[in-house]
């Protein structure tokens, strides 16, 4: 849910982004206000408990890509709160005030490339659980980096440094 939901909203805004369809970008920020609370913080936490309880029943709290996916996992986690969130709010709030305006739209392009930047993060956790790489995996631990430094160059690198 968390993963699929999240990736949905994300094809959609990048969609509306690429058409320059300013008011169905703005309600694709809307949509994440509104299911961030109700759908994404709920379904990380519910993915976080179900991860520490695979650990704990059957591997080690230490090993390396236990490690990688707790650490990723935070790093995605405070995005979504510390970030997106009062960004997503602070857009709600314009819309109310002035509809669909430039700093809207400004606004929500910053949202979207943050959030393309988290999937990135979180397709690379995700693949971190499933491999399980430890340190003879130099290969695969290489390549996770990359694609992590590769997603913030394409996503980040968008923002200003005034806005970001």
């Amino acid at each position: 849910i968390w993963l699929g939901g999240g990736f949905g909203l994300v094809v959609l805004g990048a969609h509306a982004e690429r058409a320059r369809d300013d008011a169905e970008l703005a309600h694709v920020v809307q949509n994440v206000i509104f299911m961030s609370t109700r759908v994404f913080v709920p379904a990380a936490v519910l993915a976080l408990i179900c991860g520490l309880t695979m650990v704990w029943l059957n591997w080690s709290f230490a090993t390396l890509w236990v490690l990688i996916g707790l650490g990723g996992f935070a790093l995605t986690f405070i995005t979504g709160i510390a970030v997106l969130k009062p960004r997503s709010d602070r857009v709600g709030e314009l819309i109310k005030k002035e509809g669909v305006s430039p700093a809207v739209v400004e606004q929500s392009r910053h949202i979207l490339w943050i959030a393309q930047f988290d999937f990135v993060m979180l397709f690379v956790i995700v693949a971190d659980m499933v491999l399980k790489p430890g340190p003879q995996n130099y290969v695969t631990l290489v390549i996770m980096a990359a694609v992590v430094i590769i997603g913030g160059v394409l996503f980040l690198g968008r923002l200003r440094p005034s806005s970001a």
